[in-house]
């Protein structure tokens, strides 16, 4: 025995790669390609160029070279090695002890550029090696952007496309499955370059105005501003200014310009935002204006102002600076007072228009560079006025209501009357209950539905006829009545906490409207912190009187409640949530559930059990402590092997190695901080997996063959034991097939342990049956009885016939069409097909047509049945053992009388076939069947083609090239020429000798 230790070499220089050389030390040049050491489970590379050993062996000595560190120049095709270092193993030939998993290297911390990539790094020594595997501290790893580096057995984890999120606690747990695992954490910490949140915006500004650029970045660490005009650096100090730049703002990044000036101040400026990690830079446009008034927004030639509403004349211009506006009627300046008020933009609102505001209106704008003026002609309508309106009203669901409403307009004006629901304009064509008169002044709702209760709004709106012979909008108003529909209560108000205890709360509401049906009871819900938008029922009144009430809660939690309310139309929606309700942590009072102890391998102990929710921690720090010990009634106080598992969600820890099927007691118990659960665990018995029996059935054979399925086996028992069964002896397994199907048609029966002497009843008939007998000891099976058993099944009734098919030919015959069956279990003499009349759940009596003795017939035609009937048709092979199973299908004669004349459809066609399709009319009877009547065109005899019973198309091939042919259709309901209707011909030519053509 010797012990390792694990082992790193340094290297000396940045490398490429470690090798194997036989050179002196000291390093030198060469053309010849070393041994590179290449990375596996056992050796490792830091990502920094340092090599790592998890254990020596003597293979590492690597016959007395060193190892050096490799640089390859490709341009130069040579490489410079490095200083040789040399492994030497103590007890080289000796073995090797198992040693846990521990660190050889880690970071003490990484950092990350935002949008980047980053490697974080995890090497342990220990035999056998380990599999790592990462996880993040209090959160998962991001989604689709980490993977394992190829070859490094989870010691390097890679994260893509870094975000700020992805800053904190990673660790890294090393299993060599021998030792408990080991934990490593490392700190990754993501920096970002300055990105954009606010970019300055181009600037339109007028002279004398002060013109802002806002220039915002994120980034860690926070970025500095700098500021530029036309490229030339501007001062970046508060209160740094050359004339008339000025820098503001908490960060410095607002850029003010005063008092702008057009020639001084129009230019490109720029925002530089930079921190450590590098920098953003973007322009922006300020254009400083001086400009005459120009119009935006001319008056109209004429206005249609409404008696006693406020009306409004536009008067809106651009101009740098703002231009000043004023407004005059008949020449008059108006005053600005509480009937007239110019507006920002220049337009003029008359409040409270009288008729003797009529008259001739000028506006004129001006600044110090122009004026633009334009006048105007003001109209006044009367107003719009209900001379009937609508009338809340209440409905039961399945009653009628009704809606009146009526107005009157100016007279030059055009009138229309519109309903609403909820603000939505009705569609009269989405629905066959709501519907208006001719003039809309009325709306009826037929069968009340719950879903029409609401707000319904008549409006009326007056349109004028403008100088453009166009319609204008004059005014409108609306009228709006309720319909209320009797249904659930609204939700309970003014819910709060009255009390928050230790595991219970009190909760206290006043009842929403009721909707005209009285309030039955209240129900009680509550939502956990750790369940977020997970409402469980937690507690429900007795009657409607009750509106406040004492819940249970349980332990180390924060809980928000909220009530339903209930009557006998339904329940209400939720209440408004109340404040929150903080319950201090207990001991558990309960233990996990389902705890199973099963192996998975012959060499181990697998323990299940359900993971608790988190509602049943009651407390911090919460986790499992698993139990176990060998089963002996002997000694029941035996030492227990104690494990504790830390992550909630854990459902189970695999022992190993043990014995093969081993039982074991078993127990699981939840503890948190506060100590174990209130409650002992159930303690239970589990065993360790089982292996492949090793005993087999002697004398198995075939005893008597007692029918075409049926056989009595018998052999000798095994012996028991779990040294001879691997596991409990579950029973004994009759494996069957038959010669011609081999182990495909493999049939198994499952006998008990204390039998000797077995029947099977699934063996196929009429067949050379193959028997063999195993050991089941419900996981594994042991070896097959040899020699196999071998004997014959006699015949047996059929299954029943394949693709049982039935289609109508006429008022007065059934075609029916089948295949084989596909278990004929025998020689198939023939068929026997019976038909019965279905009328409704009533089946008439078996009609025999006469027994079919052709067993190669797969066609029989039904004669003499009523037309328009439905049929029920049984058919049954036979064989020498009797009739088989039956199978049947039903389908209806067609109506008596000629059918309607098919519609013809050329679908497709090339040189040497066309393809003839039909329809049914949609009206007259339609057709059983459908053949195509076709001839050459020129030639006196028509040729038919196959009838069909079930598609909508023929094809009519071979055919000549380039050859006119005339086509019909013939639909029938009968054998007779009177019982057939044929289209009139068409003709089509075939493709070839560059003919096409189809009438």
């Amino acid at each position: 025995m010797w012990t390792y230790r694990p082992t790193v070499v340094k290297q000396n220089e940045d490398s490429m790669m470690w090798s194997i050389i036989s050179q002196p030390a000291g390093g030198g040049e060469t053309d010849e390609l070393p041994e590179a050491v290449t990375e596996d489970d056992r050796i490792a590379y830091d990502g920094n160029g340092d090599i790592y050993f998890a254990y020596v062996t003597a293979e590492d000595m690597a016959g007395g070279d060193g190892y050096g560190c490799t640089l390859y120049n490709k341009m130069l095709s040579t490489l410079k090695i490095g200083s040789q270092h040399k492994i030497r193993v103590n007890n080289a030939g000796g073995s090797i002890s198992e040693r846990r998993p521990t660190i050889q290297y880690i970071p003490k911390g990484v950092q990350g550029l935002l949008g980047d990539k980053t490697t974080l790094t995890c090497i342990f020594s220990s035999y056998p090696t380990s599999e790592v595997v990462w996880s993040k501290i209090g959160d998962d790893l991001p989604v689709g952007r980490w993977s394992y580096k190829r070859k490094t057995h989870g010691r390097m984890l890679e994260l893509r496309d870094l975000r700020m999120e992805d800053k904190g606690w990673y660790q890294c747990e090393a299993d060599n499955r021998v030792f408990p695992p080991t934990q490593e954490r490392v700190y990754l910490d993501v920096k970002a370059a300055p990105y954009w949140i606010q970019e300055p915006a181009n600037i339109i500004s007028a002279v004398g105005e002060t013109a802002q650029l806002v220039c915002e970045a994120g980034g860690d660490p926070k970025p500095k501003y700098e500021f530029y005009m036309n490229g030339e650096a501007l001062g970046n100090k508060v209160g740094d200014f050359d004339r008339r730049y000025r820098i503001s703002g908490a960060d410095q990044n607002i850029l003010l310009l005063p008092n702008v000036e057009k020639d001084l101040d129009t230019a490109v400026y720029q925002c530089n935002a930079s921190n450590e990690f590098g920098y953003i830079w973007t322009n922006a446009y300020v254009n400083v204006l001086a400009e005459p008034p120009v119009w935006l927004t001319k008056p109209l030639p004429k206005y249609n102002l409404v008696n006693t509403v406020d009306g409004e004349l536009h008067c809106e211009t651009f101009a740098a600076p703002k231009a000043k506006v004023k407004w005059f009627k008949n020449k008059d300046e108006l005053p600005e007072n509480d009937k007239y008020e110019i507006l920002e933009n220049g337009n003029l609102k008359i409040v409270n228009v009288a008729f003797r505001d009529k008259g001739t209106y000028l506006c004129v704008a001006r600044n110090t560079f122009g004026s633009e003026n334009a006048s105007t002609e003001v109209l006044v309508r009367s107003k719009t006025v209900f001379t009937k309106t609508p009338e809340s009203t209440q409905a039961d669901v399945t009653e009628s209501v009704s809606f009146s409403c009526e107005a009157d307009a100016d007279d030059e004006a055009i009138l229309e009357i519109d309903w609403l629901k909820d603000g939505e304009q009705i569609d009269f064509d989405l629905s066959d209950r709501v519907n208006a008169d001719a003039s809309h002044t009325s709306l009826t709702i037929s069968e009340v539905l719950f879903a029409d209760r609401g707000e319904y709004t008549c409006k009326a709106t007056a349109y004028i006829t403008l100088a453009n012979g166009k319609a204008g909008l004059l005014d409108e108003i609306s009228a709006v009545a309720r319909l209320a529909v009797q249904g659930p209560p609204d939700p309970p108000v003014d819910v709060s906490l009255k009390d928050c205890g230790v595991k219970t709360a009190v909760i206290a509401w006043m009842a929403g409207a009721e909707n005209d049906s009285p309030i039955l009871r209240f129900h009680i819900q509550y939502q956990a912190d750790f369940k977020p938008g997970e409402w469980q029922d937690v507690a429900s009144t007795g009657d409607a009187d009750t509106t406040e009430y004492r819940v249970n809660v349980p332990p180390w939690g924060n809980y928000t409640f909220r009530v339903i309310a209930e009557n006998d139309k339904g329940k209400s929606q939720p209440s408004d949530e109340t404040e929150n309700c903080q319950t201090p942590a207990a001991a558990p009072n309960t233990n996990p559930r389902n705890v199973k102890g099963n192996g998975t391998e012959p060499n181990n102990l697998v323990i299940n059990w359900t993971p608790m929710e988190r509602a049943e921690h009651n407390g911090p720090g919460f986790f499992y402590q698993v139990k176990y010990r060998k089963h002996d009634p002997d000694n029941p106080d035996g030492e227990w092997v104690v494990v504790n598992i830390t992550d909630p969600n854990n459902s189970s820890i695999t022992i190993e190695p043990t014995e093969t099927y081993e039982p074991y007691d078993i127990e699981v118990t939840a503890f948190n901080d506060l100590g174990p659960a209130t409650i002992p665990p159930v303690q239970m018995v589990g065993y360790s997996g089982e292996d492949k029996p090793v005993v087999v059935p002697m004398n198995f054979n075939v005893t008597e063959v007692l029918g075409p399925k049926t056989a009595e086996f018998e052999w000798d028992a095994v012996e028991g034991g779990v040294e001879n069964i691997k596991g409990a002896f579950v029973g004994y397994k009759i494996k069957t097939w038959t010669v011609a199907e081999g182990r495909d048609g493999l049939r198994t029966t499952l006998v008990k342990p204390d039998q000797t002497r077995a029947r099977v009843e699934n063996l196929k008939p009429y067949s050379d049956i193959v028997a063999v007998i195993v050991v089941w000891n419900g996981v594994y099976e042991g070896d097959e009885s040899d020699p196999q058993s071998l004997f014959p099944t006699p015949e047996g009734p059929p299954g029943p016939v394949d693709r049982f098919e039935a289609y109508p030919l006429g008022p007065q015959k059934i075609v029916l069409h089948w295949q084989l069956p596909l278990e004929p279990n025998g020689n198939l003499l023939g068929y026997e097909v019976v038909h019965q009349t279905v009328n409704g759940t009533r089946i008439g009596p078996e009609v025999a047509i006469g027994d079919i003795d052709d067993p190669m017939q797969r066609k029989a035609t039904l004669t003499s049945l009523e037309p328009d009937t439905k049929y029920r048709v049984t058919i049954r092979a036979k064989t020498g053992a009797g009739l088989g199973d039956p199978n049947y299908v039903e389908t209806k004669t067609a109506l008596e009388g000629v059918p309607a004349v098919p519609i013809v459809i050329l679908a497709d066609k090339n040189d040497t076939s066309v393809v003839i399709a039909w329809e049914q009319p949609d009206e007259g009877i339609p057709g059983s069947f459908f053949y195509v009547r076709y001839r050459k065109a020129g030639d006196d005899k028509w040729q038919d083609s196959e009838p069909d019973y079930i598609n909508d198309q023929i094809v009519l091939s071979p055919l000549e090239p380039g050859t006119k042919y005339e086509v019909k259709v013939v639909a029938g309901n009968g054998d007779t020429d009177d019982l057939k209707a044929e289209s009139a011909p068409q003709e089509v030519v075939t493709d070839g000798d560059g003919m096409s053509s189809c009438r």
